[in-house]
């Protein structure tokens, strides 16, 4: 018994120290595994994500910038896509070029009309519908409108994307801009530049404008003429959205929880038949006397006696403004009084224009960050 348990723990010893060089030989004599090679990366190009898109929709380019995605359509729309899953909502955002800048002196307000108007219903949604669906989306939608840009955004849960897109894609591609929409609007934007007015500090820069500028538009601050309203034609409303509501003017952004060839593929499929339309020859407007008020508008500030001394400041309504400003050599200043019970300073700094590409972002950041510090 004493030898068997013997041999047996000596036979245990042996193998125990031959199982590392056994293991360590064991490969000789084959032939070495060569490791696949890894795919190639595949060329930056464009890719179909769904399928009939129309032709306007096709992809032309697409490229990265750190988390979004940014897509050129055939049509000329540009669309920007960034995936944000902390929260089941979908934003899209839609911002067209054609802002209270975008208003020829003769046509003051005609943006913000067209801006309303759009709104008012599509040639198979009207108004109520509009509202009806967005509520049934579960969303909410705003629009807004500045000197540079007019804008739509709608906010859903994720689930309704692809009827959000479908939305949006009618109301700013297919406007009825009917007779009694038209009147609405105008409405609306002659009480909203009657609040501007009645609002202190919207007048306060409207005079800072003022005296900033001599031929730029943007001394025209925020009024609009009731004689021109009054005088505005359905065709000159069409022929202004013609003129500026074209996708190379417009860019869509997605943001949410949305997977990007899932958003590229809607916009591609809801706006490829978004296109740039020949604007009719529109007849010739009425000129708006926008140095004073129409009679009946009552666009002043509220029991105001307004008063005003620039060192440098000629006539601005005299000349017809432009998109140009001569250079500024010495300090221009504008006072104003009125009842509202407070005093408004406000100084501004002329500033080179601002660029579109990532250098002017960063020179844009920082004069924020000046302007925050002053």
């Amino acid at each position: 018994m004493f030898r068997r348990t013997a041999k047996s723990i000596a036979f245990l010893v042996i193998v125990s120290m031959l199982s590392p060089f056994t293991l360590a030989q064991s490969g000789r004599g084959r032939t070495p595994t060569t490791p696949t090679p890894k795919p190639a990366p595949k060329p930056n190009t464009p890719t179909t994500t769904v399928l009939g898109i129309p032709d306007g929709g096709k992809l032309t380019k697409q490229d990265m910038d750190g988390l979004t995605s940014r897509f050129a359509l055939r049509n000329g729309l540009t669309v920007l896509v960034r995936e944000k899953h902390s929260s089941p909502l979908v934003a899209i955002n839609i911002a067209v070029k054609a802002g209270s800048l975008s208003e020829p002196d003769d046509a003051v307000g005609i943006a913000r009309l067209t801006h309303k108007a759009i709104l008012f219903g599509t040639e198979k949604r009207n108004g109520v519908a509009i509202e009806k669906e967005v509520a049934k989306l579960g969303g909410v939608l705003t629009s807004r409108i500045t000197e540079e840009q007019a804008s739509l955004t709608l906010i859903a849960p994720a689930e309704s994307y692809q009827a959000m897109v479908e939305l949006l894609a009618d109301v700013i591609s297919h406007p009825a801009f009917k007779e009694d929409d038209l009147k609405k609007a105008a409405d609306e934007v002659l009480l909203d530049s009657l609040r501007a007015q009645d609002n202190a500090r919207q007048a306060v820069m409207d005079k800072l404008f003022a005296t900033a500028f001599t031929t730029h538009r943007l001394k025209r601050g925020s009024a609009v003429s009731e004689s021109y309203f009054a005088t505005l034609t359905r065709q000159q409303v069409q022929a202004f959205y013609q003129s500026h509501y074209q996708p190379a003017n417009t860019i869509v952004t997605v943001l949410g929880d949305v997977f990007t060839l899932t958003a590229i593929g809607q916009v591609q499929l809801q706006f490829g038949n978004y296109k740039a339309v020949s604007a009719p020859a529109a007849p010739a407007a009425q000129s708006a006397a926008l140095a004073k008020p129409a009679p009946g508008s009552g666009q002043k500030m509220p029991s105001a006696t307004v008063e005003s001394a620039t060192t440098d400041q000629p006539a601005i309504n005299s000349t017809k403004s432009t998109m140009e400003e001569v250079a500024q050599d010495r300090l221009r200043y504008g006072n104003a009084r009125a009842d509202i019970g407070q005093s408004l300073v406000t100084v501004a700094y002329r500033t080179p224009a601002v660029k579109g590409d990532k250098e002017g972002l960063r020179d844009l950041a920082t004069m924020q960050v000046l302007a925050a510090v002053l």
